[in-house]
């Protein structure tokens, strides 16, 4: 467990719940409202950049991976979208269509894309976690963690199994190993749930949509 404790300290955001009192809920409550529900579920009234987010993910989880990514394809997924009340018009205008059919045009996207059948899409997990593993501060504490969450997804490759995960996030500067840091937590944690469940080597992938990034991070196990 020594690599997934290195992958929380290198995230700030973990970082700082664990330097506080009361960690233990204040990590609970971070993984119920962050982590228990799919992104395309959680906002639909504002094309802010969390809805925005929320309608390229669920573009994402539901594009037929089986034909051509065209804008025409997205367009029509999207209206789709709306139809149901997945997302709103406003948000799904805003959704960078051209970033997407960036991401298929990638080795991962075109792997995705001739592999279609095999590829799992929007995954739960659940795990526990021992609660001094993630916060040092708690060693000797037998209270065990309960994580869930949504993997985006994962491919079965001749190596493993490789994870991916998409961001949308705005990377300042061009800094994407920032953004790398901000999230080698989370995929972690969703490496170590995956291998938990299959046995086998995970390859993480973080697809950073605004640059056309896919960043390889830490195998688990190493």
């Amino acid at each position: 467990m020594s690599e997934i404790k290195s992958a929380f300290s290198s995230d700030p955001s973990l970082q700082e719940l664990a330097d506080r009192n009361g960690a233990k809920n204040l990590w609970r409550n971070r993984v119920n409202a962050e982590l228990a529900t799919p992104q395309f579920m959680q906002d639909k009234t504002a094309a802010d950049g969390a809805a925005i987010g929320t309608a390229t993910h669920a573009l994402l989880h539901e594009l037929d991976l089986r034909q051509p990514v065209t804008s025409q394809v997205m367009e029509a997924k999207l209206a789709d979208l709306v139809a149901r009340g997945v997302t709103t018009a406003d948000a799904a205008s805003h959704v960078n269509l051209a970033n997407v059919a960036r991401f298929y045009a990638t080795d991962l996207g075109q792997a995705l894309q001739a592999n279609a059948a095999a590829v799992k899409r929007e995954v739960p997990f659940a795990m526990l976690v021992p609660a001094d593993r993630l916060f040092p501060e708690m060693a000797g504490d037998a209270a065990q963690i309960l994580i869930h969450g949504i993997i985006d997804g994962y491919l079965p490759a001749a190596d493993g199994i490789v994870l991916f995960d998409y961001k949308t996030d705005h990377v300042k500067n061009g800094n994407v190993q920032a953004v790398a840091d901000r999230y080698s937590g989370q995929l972690a944690l969703y490496a170590r749930a995956l291998h938990s469940i299959t046995g086998q080597t995970i390859h993480p992938r973080l697809v950073l949509l605004e640059t056309g990034d896919v960043l390889a991070l830490n195998d688990y196990p190493e």
